[in-house]
């Protein structure tokens, strides 16, 4: 359904109020489908959402499963360093 302008509503009133009734009634209709169309899609959404997302559990380390002193990262003290050789 197209929109109407102010002043076509205004001559619809004063011509023939009963249409403009009508008019109402038919727009709220359309709005209560949207509504449900709305609400449908966003439940849609959700399940999808939730299907993407991976799961956690089998990947998750317990806590007797963690190392109780892990070693630092990065390379160990008195470590030869290492360079880029000089582009030429």
């Amino acid at each position: 359904m197209t929109p109407l302008s102010r002043e076509t509503l205004e001559a619809l009133q004063r011509e023939a109020p009963g249409a403009l009734v009508n008019l109402v009634l038919t727009m709220q209709e359309e709005m209560m489908r949207m509504r449900a169309d709305i609400g449908r899609l966003q439940e849609r959404i959700a399940q999808l959402e939730g299907e993407n997302r991976p799961p956690s559990a089998p990947f998750r380390r317990r806590e007797d499963e963690r190392k109780s002193d892990p070693k630092k990262p990065g390379r160990g003290s008195g470590h030869p360093g290492s360079c880029r050789k000089v582009p030429q």
